[in-house]
């Protein structure tokens, strides 16, 4: 399923007991789990949560201004988006907890529910 954030850009990050992230357009996500963060050929795990807030802050914070190229419900109901830099963020579903939710305007929703099935509004 294709979500409509090509061209949206990064705008701003907060890491608490989850990791916000503001797109352009009004667009965000809230991670309750982990997100895979993968820039220059590495990948990095970043679990939501106080512990480790300040570092998930700082890794993401390279983010901000960068522009989406893609963004898709993949495999097994995990939201990938793209950058037109080559980075990427994948977020995961979880078995047991709702671990993402995007929103933009219009009340569109997408919560990954536990298991990985998917609830949408729009």
């Amino acid at each position: 399923m294709k979500i409509n954030l090509a061209g949206k850009e990064l705008a701003d990050v907060n890491c608490d007991h989850a990791i916000n992230i503001d797109f352009s357009g009004n667009y965000g996500i809230q991670a309750e789990g982990v997100i895979l963060l993968r820039s220059e050929g590495d990948e990095t795990a970043l679990k939501a949560g106080i512990e480790g807030a300040e570092q998930n802050q700082a890794r993401l914070a390279r983010f901000k201004g960068q522009i989406v190229a893609s963004a898709s419900v993949e495999d097994r109901d995990d939201l990938l988006i793209e950058f037109l830099s080559g980075w990427s963020l994948r977020f995961p579903f979880d078995l047991e907890y709702e671990s993402w939710n995007l929103w933009g305007p219009n009340n569109f929703r997408i919560v990954s529910m536990p298991g990985g099935e998917l609830a949408t509004w729009s």
